[in-house]
């Protein structure tokens, strides 16, 4: 394998986009609950069992299992409907209501939506320091609002969703699609995201430095046995791993 660049020769990054520039977790949780409360009150009486943040978890826990059976197809929203109805089931519900709280689930939570405070001023650094690029395993539909709504298009000239290019994460190939778009092929790149099994896998397996965002209460806390390259807590300590000084400060 071909040794990884240090930071400060990264001339390429490739940036992750749920939970690493956009709160994608917290809108989830969000539209569960509105979702979630006017239904309670309709369930069989001690239906509704545990706080909201609990059942979202199951939600959460019943969706993946579902995209583990599909083995290694594209994100599908019938995932979360086949989800939403093996809850209310527990919970006493019918299918009927599972269907129309799903339905509800999607319209509400992508109102939730916001960038991560420290994304724009990390991108801003960054735009002139790299070529910059946004790899994103899911739908166009889903992911290109975002994109769209929050203005980051503008700091990336390269946008590769998975759904658009039949590649996602963690086959490298979606990696080196992007730097062949981006005219990076073969030189020294950098790849962050939130995910371990996902972005530090796919990273290293296309020799790229492996950046995990671990954000505090992430979805994603474990390495899984994957060593990335740099852990980061905040995007707002990316400008610096990669050879920025902070603002105002000149280098020694």
């Amino acid at each position: 394998m071909t040794a990884r660049p240090p930071f400060h020769a990264v001339e390429t990054l490739l940036v992750d986009l749920d939970d690493t520039l956009v709160d994608t977790r917290s809108a989830w949780r969000s539209g569960f609950a509105r979702t979630f409360a006017p239904l309670a009150a309709r369930l069989p009486a001690g239906g509704a069992r545990g706080p909201v943040a609990e059942l979202h978890e199951r939600l959460r826990r019943y969706t993946a299992e579902e995209q583990r059976r599909a083995g290694d197809a594209e994100w599908s929203h019938q995932w979360t409907r086949l989800a939403f109805r093996r809850l209310l089931s527990e919970l006493g519900g019918t299918a009927e209501q599972a269907d129309a709280a799903w339905s509800r689930y999607r319209a509400t939570w992508p109102l939730y939506l916001r960038p991560f405070p420290d994304a724009i001023p990390a991108l801003e650094r960054l735009q002139g320091r790299c070529r910059l690029g946004l790899v994103s395993n899911g739908l166009s539909a889903d992911q290109r609002p975002k994109i769209e709504r929050f203005g980051l298009g503008r700091f990336f000239p390269v946008v590769v969703i998975s759904e658009e290019v039949d590649l996602r994460k963690p086959d490298p190939a979606i990696l080196a699609y992007a730097l062949e778009q981006l005219g990076a092929a073969g030189r020294a790149a950098a790849y962050v995201g939130d995910n371990p099994s996902h972005d530090v896998a796919a990273a290293h397996a296309a020799e790229l430095a492996a950046i995990w965002l671990r954000r505090p209460g992430g979805w994603h806390a474990e390495q899984g046995g994957l060593v990335p390259d740099a852990v980061l807590s905040s995007l707002a300590e990316l400008p610096r791993l990669m050879g920025l000084d902070p603002p105002g400060e000149a280098p020694p």
